[in-house]
């Protein structure tokens, strides 16, 4: 099978490289989570591992993570991991090894270091940010942490496979207050949610930017309105 380099789509004036990069250092990372027995002492070497990424891809480190209680961070990141692999295995699922060129960086074959081929790595960056998404705000809301399982199950449904391609294509774009772009998870529920079929103006009033929402962003999610009620 055909290999295709990264580079030939990312933007070398910006650090697209970098980030594609982190995801798929830490995708690889994640497997060594389960060798951690100790909630504290894992807190305390992704603390680490987060400042060399940060530090990769944006210059800085963010100091954040050391305020907080090790146990509940450990307790944090274990879940995040559980999220991302979950994920990683969907892609495994529905994009394996093979069945589409290779994805190369840096004359590195991630795919074959992750079993995805390069259209289902080509997700990664939406996937990586879904555990994150939780991961962050879990940090601080408890509402957002308690709603674990249900992400977690939301993760090997149709419904994320469909709203995630959306948002690869452009199809569909939204951003939280804190400029954090929204999940497929939490699309869904303010769909489910929405007093009626009105979407953007839903979406508005959760203090949401909507960037792109076309059509079949519109079909979709009209077909889970009616479905859910």
């Amino acid at each position: 099978m055909s290999q295709i380099d990264a580079s030939i789509f990312l933007d070398s004036q910006s650090n697209q490289k970098e980030i594609l990069l982190a995801d798929l250092q830490t995708a690889k990372w994640i497997e060594r989570i389960n060798l951690y027995t100790d909630l504290e002492q894992l807190a305390e070497h992704f603390v680490y591992y987060h400042h060399h990424l940060t530090q990769t891809v944006m210059g800085t480190t963010v100091k954040r993570l050391e305020q907080i209680d090790k146990l509940f961070l450990g307790t944090v990141i274990l879940k995040w991991s559980t999220l991302y692999s979950t994920a990683l295995s969907q892609l495994r699922k529905y994009f394996p090894l093979g069945s589409a060129p290779s994805l190369t960086v840096n004359g590195k074959n991630w795919s074959e270091i992750l079993l995805i081929n390069s259209v289902g790595l080509a997700r990664l960056a939406n996937e990586s940010r879904y555990a994150e998404y939780w991961s962050e705000k879990s940090l601080s809301n408890s509402a957002v942490y308690d709603s674990y399982t249900d992400r977690l199950e939301f993760l090997t449904t149709d419904l994320h496979l469909q709203l995630n391609h959306l948002k690869l294509t452009g199809s569909l774009t939204i951003y939280d207050a804190a400029n954090l772009g929204v999940t497929t998870y939490d699309i869904a529920k303010a769909v489910y949610e929405s007093p009626d079929p009105n979407f953007i103006k839903h979406f508005r009033s959760l203090g949401w930017q909507v960037v792109s929402f076309d059509e079949g962003a519109n079909q979709l999610c009209l077909l889970l309105y009616e479905f859910l009620r």
